[in-house]
């Protein structure tokens, strides 16, 4: 009978029926990591849906003096040449069930140099606090000066 050589290389496998306990321990690692890594994902995207919230009713809020001012010229002269309380406004919104949060807006006027002397730029800014952060939306456009 011919005698069979064995060749060089790798071990053969044995059979086994359980996973050890450094492969338990290591897949239980990697499963833990990927948790973690969803959770800090979904909190980072709740946090910017919230920020997105605010923004959009600060935004809002901003745009409502200015296209007025676009479609009425006098309200657009009484408020620029008005005393500055006339420039100041504000509003409360229910950002979630029984929170309300103040928006503060202010606006300014800028008069361009010549050669746009005929024109004024409006800044229509709105301040909020959000988690104890001051925020801030800005809405500029330029508008021709009101004619009397």
């Amino acid at each position: 009978m011919e005698e069979r050589r064995k060749m060089p290389g790798p071990p053969e496998r044995i059979a086994r029926g359980a996973y050890s306990l450094a492969e338990i321990l290591v897949a239980m690692a990697v499963a833990a990591i990927a948790v973690l890594a969803l959770a800090a994902l979904s909190m980072s995207v709740w946090k910017a849906a919230k920020f997105g919230k605010y923004t959009a009713y600060a935004s809002n809020l901003a745009r409502q003096p200015v296209e007025r001012m676009q479609g009425d010229p006098s309200y657009f002269r009484d408020t620029m040449v008005g005393p500055p309380q006339d420039r100041i406004f504000s509003r409360d919104f229910e950002v979630e069930q029984g929170k309300s949060v103040r928006f503060q807006g202010e606006l300014t006027f800028i008069p361009l140099p010549a050669p746009q002397e005929r024109y004024v730029r409006v800044v229509s800014r709105v301040h909020w606090v959000q988690q104890r952060t001051p925020r801030e939306a800005v809405i500029e456009t330029i508008l021709p000066t009101p004619t009397e």
